[in-house]
């Protein structure tokens, strides 16, 4: 690359920086105009909320913040645009201009758009452009774009990047491809400051054609470890908040995340894009605010289960557990429990009889029978409730009637000459006579769906009428008995949650969430089928993207969905299911590592990075293997790691480790409670490591004791997959055979 070349991009980076200072300065004005409003009409609303029309004094409070919000927005993309304008360019001809021999128009792309405040001219355009899909679709030569106006077909003649740090150009080059193994290699050695970062610099076509697919309501998405799945969908949302913002805001995507500490980890990736955070929670939170049961019930966690199941007594009340977790997490328990809700609906509508009150007819069978019939729209709970609410209607003849006569019986019996006071009496008299048929219509017309639940398993004969084309386990007796000892200790397992929540819904209604238009499910391979359709439910509007990797199931007993269901459940032909075929994350000697521990590896590429070799260390006891670990990461601070996780294979495993190491070092636990990813050292369970990366990891105890059952291959492949650049796995006595040999 000439000087005059080099000049030229000097110049104009100048020239950017200069208009982005102009129009952030202008921002800034804007933002402190608006700023001031706010105040104002906050100051006006509660010095005058009582007077005047309080409603247009919330809409004007409510328009002020989101003018005020829509100005620091702008200010904040600036001020990141100021430190790098942009990392990309293309220079692109179209097929008309080329013919005509045109020069080709010089297309910057960085991570917001902007245009020159006086000319109106495009000095850089926003990464999710149509134009700028080309950066990452094409090499020199012919290239194409999809734009509203079609597409629009020519010629890259140039492809550069640019490294541009705090305003200032520190080099660039011109690739044939997007990306090429060198500037990866540089991105991926670098050491993990903080949380997860924007890989908009480095994102390949494969995840570039997911990010934008637009044709497909439902994309499953399945890649190995370090392949990007979650970068991708979080890039995926700020693509759409782009594309679609008259239509979709930050409040109209959800991502289902496997753990709080996850959420918080991903929680820089869009506002470093410049977008408004997404709403995130995890699954069980989501539909336990929605759960109605009685008073002091509580339910098991999924992270509690996986502890219980981690432990090594295999003792005859796990394995019941274990069967019992199989089987109602199965495609075969979701029939049945359908098949549970459509005959306690029969039994319900076979149950109404005539409801009299001495003799005297109040409601009669056929009524019952042409209001259910006339409610079919609403969910059964529902129009028990409608029917309970228009009998009572029909009884205030009867009430009116009766109050009358114990009125006059009073009156008769000259004991209360007060008439107010004969009236209430009477009032009373009547509400007492009548509250035997009261209970009687609010138990006719009143559904509680644990007792329903319970039922189930209480009458073992009904899971043969229920299913029987589908043979029960055979020690389904004893799973009926595990789980009624649960719930009379006021405790509901893991695997009856979705169930339950099931028939929840269909006899109260699912509460259904309009407003969420597109659904992230990460780690989409621990969801079983009846999460997708209850998800479907809760979520109609919403199109989905789902991410996974069976190969990072850490769940060893649930049955889980695969494309097909989860294709099936969707139920539109607008569904897709891409394989990433390249992972970018760890060295090739952890990668290799890691591998072998599977016993058939899917087969995937990555990114050629050499390190150092994993090692595998034996210490002579417990007390110094925690001396060791603490060699170890001390080791990794003076190798300038940031980021060191030591991960164990529960939260019991690494309340004990932490135990072991305070005072040694600086270490943090991470609980199921944690809601905050921080940086330094820490010990996790692998299953709250699941999607977090670090850049040296430490395994505890992968003595044959601790690792030994065959499901718990990937677990350690979860745990050692987290590594980026070094990987140490310590344990004493023997060394688990599910180790490779090294």
């Amino acid at each position: 690359m000439d000087t005059a070349e080099w000049d030229y991009e000097l110049s104009r980076l100048d020239k950017v920086l200069d208009e982005i200072k102009l129009q952030l300065s202008s921002q800034e004005d804007q933002a402190n105009v608006s700023g001031d409003k706010l105040r104002s009409v906050l100051t006006s609303y509660w010095d005058e909320r009582f007077a005047g029309d309080e409603a247009q004094h919330v809409e004007t409070v409510a328009r002020e913040r989101k003018l005020h919000s829509l100005s620091y927005g702008k200010v904040k993309k600036l001020s990141c645009m100021l430190e790098k304008p942009y990392f990309g360019r293309i220079d692109f001809i179209e097929d008309d201009y080329l013919q005509k021999q045109l020069l080709a128009e010089k297309i910057y792309i960085g991570i917001g758009g902007l245009f020159d405040s006086e000319t109106g001219e495009a000095l850089i355009y926003d990464w999710r452009a149509p134009v700028s899909s080309m950066f990452y679709d094409y090499e020199t030569g012919q290239a194409e774009y999809q734009c509203p106006a079609g597409i629009i077909s020519g010629k890259v003649t140039l492809k550069r990047q640019y490294k541009i740090e705090h305003g200032l150009l520190k080099y660039m080059f011109d690739c044939q491809l997007k990306i090429d193994d060198e500037i990866l290699q540089e991105l991926l050695s670098k050491n993990v400051d903080d949380k997860m970062r924007t890989i908009v610099t480095s994102i390949q076509k494969e995840q570039n054609r997911i990010i934008r697919d637009e044709r497909h309501g439902l994309l499953v998405v399945q890649g190995p470890a370090g392949s990007g799945k979650t970068s991708i969908a979080l890039h995926r949302a700020a693509y759409l908040l782009y594309k679609e913002r008259k239509a979709i805001t930050a409040k109209n995507i959800l991502i289902f995340s496997p753990n709080r500490v996850f959420s918080d980890y991903i929680s820089d990736v869009l506002p470093e894009l410049g977008e408004e955070n997404v709403l995130q929670t995890t699954f069980q939170d989501f539909i336990s605010h929605l759960l109605c049961l009685p008073e002091g019930v509580r339910i098991e966690d999924w992270n509690e289960q996986l502890e219980y199941l981690m432990a090594n007594s295999e003792d005859s009340s796990y394995q019941t557990a274990v069967s019992s977790i199989c089987y109602k997490s199965s495609y075969e328990f979701a029939k049945l429990i359908k098949n549970y809700a459509a005959y306690v609906e029969r039994c319900l509508v076979n149950s109404f009889r005539q409801i009299t009150y001495k003799k005297q007819q109040i409601f009669r069978v056929d009524d019952w029978a042409v209001l259910w019939k006339k409610l079919e729209y609403l969910p059964p709970n529902k129009r028990l409730l409608d029917i309970r609410r228009r009998i009572l209607k029909k009884m205030r003849i009867l009430v009116k009637k009766l109050r009358q006569q114990k009125a006059e019986e009073i009156r008769e019996s000259g004991e209360e000459i007060n008439e107010k006071t004969i009236k209430a009496l009477a009032r009373l008299a009547v509400w007492k006579e009548l509250q035997p048929l009261r209970m009687e219509i609010e138990s006719l017309t009143t559904l509680d769906v644990f007792q329903l639940y319970r039922q189930l398993h209480k009458d073992k004969s009904l899971g043969e009428k229920l299913n029987s084309e589908i043979e029960l386990p055979e020690n389904w007796p004893t799973i009926c008995g595990q789980t009624l000892s649960s719930f009379d200790q006021g405790y509901i397992p893991y695997e009856d949650l979705i169930p339950l929540f099931y028939l929840q819904g269909y006899f109260q209604g699912f509460p259904a969430n309009n407003s969420i238009l597109h659904l992230i499910i990460d780690e989409g391979q621990d969801y079983t089928p009846l999460q997708y359709e209850i998800i479907k439910r809760l979520f109609p509007r919403s199109t989905w993207t789902v991410l996974g990797d069976l190969e990072q199931t850490v769940h060893p007993f649930l049955n889980l969905a695969d494309f097909k269901i989860i294709a099936d459940i969707w139920g539109g032909e607008d569904a897709l299911q891409i394989k990433l075929s390249r992972s970018y994350r760890s060295t090739n000697e952890i990668v290799e590592f890691s591998r072998r521990i599977l016993p058939s590896p899917e087969s995937f590429d990555h990114l050629y990075r050499p390190g150092a070799k994993p090692e595998v260390v034996r210490a002579a006891d417990s007390e110094s293997l925690m001396d060791c670990i603490t060699e170890q990461i001390a080791e990794f601070k003076e190798s300038g790691y940031h980021s060191i996780a030591v991960v164990c294979k529960s939260s019991y495993d690494s309340m004990l480790v932490h135990q072991g190491l305070k005072g040694k070092t600086e270490i943090h636990l991470v609980t199921k409670e944690e809601t905050k990813f921080r940086q330094g050292v820490m010990v996790i369970p692998v299953y709250l490591a699941k999607g977090l990366e670090f850049d040296a990891v430490i395994i505890y105890d992968t003595s044959r004791e601790n690792y030994q059952r065959e499901w718990e291959r990937k677990i350690l492949y979860v745990a050692c997959t987290r590594a980026l650049h070094q990987l140490a796995l310590f344990y004493t006595g023997e060394l688990s055979p599910l180790i490779p040999t090294v």
